[in-house]
């Protein structure tokens, strides 16, 4: 476990803070690739673990071939 900002841009302070997995802590960069699909924002590492995608074939359909996420997704 390590200690996780809940907001990227604010101070690490006690209500801040909280115990947060590596891959939590991974999730809640600002690097990530946020897509919204069916209404929900999400990293596109979260869409393609829960649906069983592969990233690079996903992120290719959305950013090279131009798909919607709703295509992409599927």
């Amino acid at each position: 476990m390590t200690v996780e900002r809940k907001d990227n841009d604010g101070d690490y302070d006690p209500g801040n803070c909280h115990w947060g997995t590596m891959k939590e802590q991974g999730r809640n960069k600002s690097s990530n690739v946020l897509v919204e699909y069916q209404g929900q924002k999400k990293p596109l590492s979260v869409w393609c673990e829960e649906l069983g995608l592969r990233y690079g074939t996903v992120y290719m359909r959305l950013f090279s071939l131009g798909w919607t996420p709703e295509t992409a997704l599927k």
